[in-house]
């Protein structure tokens, strides 16, 4: 079992490895980001097509090491195909240029590589694969705080990109010709979504729909303020210079604020934290200091209870501070 499991860790190793280089070689201009956006954003087939055969001739197809594998007809049937829309929406807010199969292979090879790892270190089955349990679920926390932080780069730049665009229809320009310059003078994310709906745009796609796909693939509060502005003023007429240039005043104050509440609430968040951390380093110091001390913690049923009890306080103090701290605005 021990020379196996050596095996399998050092297999695992490379095959993790080159799925890590593939992911990065691969860059976002790529035909399987493009069939990913076309489903996100339920592009018409003719137009799904053309972005997809516009990429593929600009950017060269670059295959990944699992491109060709799709799970989806296999485990569809168990996760329900929902599932695999609701991941392939998460990665692309997550900026993670994998499919739903390809990232659920490198999932796979992540748990079964940590489990034999644990094998290998303990000579425990059982712990191997106890150590290897909270890995089944780490994707979910890790793909939201990916998602978070890009959403907010997007917000800090959207102001300025307005500026940029609200300059270019004074001088005459249309939005979209406005969109593409402000892109070029942009850094990304917001550069890369921007040139995204250009793109829809010009293979005949309506601006009010290439906007509202924008807001599907980065759900930003500030981003859905500016597509509603944008589509009032279709609508109803009005000077959209005036409108991007008062939405990009209220995106800069909203920022503003926000900053000072994180400022204002970091101390309540270390406390949390500290707070949190604090039980469980007692716990491991007397358990090192005096072992027999605390022993009795570690005796079921009554030790087991009393942990159980901690840690569910301790999760719903967590909860109760988070929901303190958090002020939308």
């Amino acid at each position: 079992m021990f020379f196996i499991a050596t095996v399998i860790v050092i297999l695992l190793f490379f095959v993790t490895a080159g799925m890590i280089v593939g992911m990065l070689v691969s860059g976002g201009e790529t035909s399987r980001v493009s069939s990913r956006v076309a489903r996100l954003t339920q592009l018409p087939a003719e137009v799904a097509r053309e972005l997809q055969t516009a990429e593929q001739l600009g950017a060269g197809e670059k295959a990944g090491l699992f491109s060709k594998v799709d799970l989806r007809p296999m485990l569809g049937k168990f996760t329900g195909e929902n599932y695999f829309d609701v991941l392939e929406r998460d990665l692309a807010q997550a900026d993670i240029k994998l499919r739903p199969s390809e990232f659920i292979i490198f999932r796979a090879a992540i748990i079964l590589f940590i489990a034999c790892v644990g094998l290998v270190l303990t000579q425990s089955l059982l712990i191997g694969l106890l150590i290897a349990v909270p890995f089944l679920f780490i994707h979910g926390p890790i793909l939201g705080f990916l998602k978070k932080r890009r959403i907010n780069k997007f917000s800090l730049q959207l102001a300025e990109f307005l500026i940029l665009i609200v300059n270019s229809l004074r001088a005459g320009q249309t939005f979209m010709q406005g969109c593409s310059v402000a892109a070029k003078e942009s850094p990304d994310p917001i550069a890369t979504e921007f040139r995204q709906v250009i793109k829809e745009v010009n293979l005949g796609l309506p601006e009010a729909e290439a906007l509202e796909n924008l807001l599907t693939r980065v759900p930003s509060e500030d981003l859905k303020i500016v597509v509603s502005g944008y589509t009032i003023q279709r609508k109803v007429g009005g000077n959209l210079a005036e409108i991007l240039e008062t939405t990009a005043g209220t995106i800069r104050e909203r920022v503003r604020i926000q900053g000072q509440i994180d400022t204002l609430t970091t101390q309540g968040k270390l406390s949390g934290l500290l707070v949190g951390a604090l039980p469980f380093f007692i716990g491991f110091a007397i358990s090192g200091i005096n072992p027999e001390y605390f022993e009795p913690m570690l005796t079921p049923p009554w030790g087991w209870a009393t942990i159980g009890l901690a840690l569910t306080m301790q999760l719903l103090g967590a909860l109760m501070i988070k929901k303190v701290v958090t002020i939308e605005i």
